[in-house]
């Protein structure tokens, strides 16, 4: 956990997750949402797997449980006679997650949505560019979101939300940081 003034916030990388890439034809795209209840636009919606909208005719699948191989077998079979692509992109995506009281300001200083929790409200889901790359943000709490990003800039973006945290500190509390940040999930208070 990273001590954001007087709130947590916590930051951490998400594995063993899968995440599969689906994308339908344009003419399909209704009974595709019907079969698989599909996430309705800039929303996030149910749990196993959970379904991201992407764009009109494009969602990520997500599970913690099921493998890609079990969610393109589960599209194969339920999208059978309609014009669709499921890819597995379980290692072409890295995962993050954020919570806690500091998580808002956190990604408001990396992005040009409004995080506001009346813009931004659980169950929503958009993509924007984040420290200067395209991710994909979920709210998938009050002050609870995860962030998929490409893979190729996993530990870049690891730094920059270390890096971003600290600022977020610097400007709610005034004064210097409190915590030893380390680039893994083992965040730790520094001893004086």
């Amino acid at each position: 956990m990273l001590n954001l003034g007087s709130s947590e916030t916590m930051i951490e990388r998400v594995e063993n997750i899968a995440i599969v890439s689906l994308k339908v034809g344009n003419t399909a795209v209704d009974e595709a949402i019907e079969r698989l209840s599909l996430a309705s636009p800039l929303h996030a919606e149910g749990s196993e797997p959970q379904s991201l909208w992407i764009s009109p005719n494009q969602w990520q699948l997500v599970s913690r449980s099921q493998s890609s191989r079990s969610l393109i077998d589960v599209c194969n079979k339920q999208l059978s006679g309609l014009l669709f692509n499921a890819v597995d992109q379980s290692t072409g995506l890295a995962a993050f997650r954020i919570a806690g009281d500091g998580s808002r300001e956190l990604l408001a200083s990396g992005c040009g949505i409004d995080v506001r929790a009346s813009q931004l409200k659980l169950g929503d889901c958009c993509r924007t560019r984040l420290a200067h790359i395209l991710a994909i943000v979920v709210a998938n709490g009050d002050d609870q979101f995860e962030l998929l990003v490409d893979q190729s800039y996993a530990n870049y973006f690891m730094d920059w939300l270390l890096n971003a945290a600290r600022h977020v500190h610097v400007a709610a509390a005034g004064k210097g940081w409190p915590m030893e940040l380390k680039r893994n999930t083992d965040l730790t208070e520094s001893q004086p």
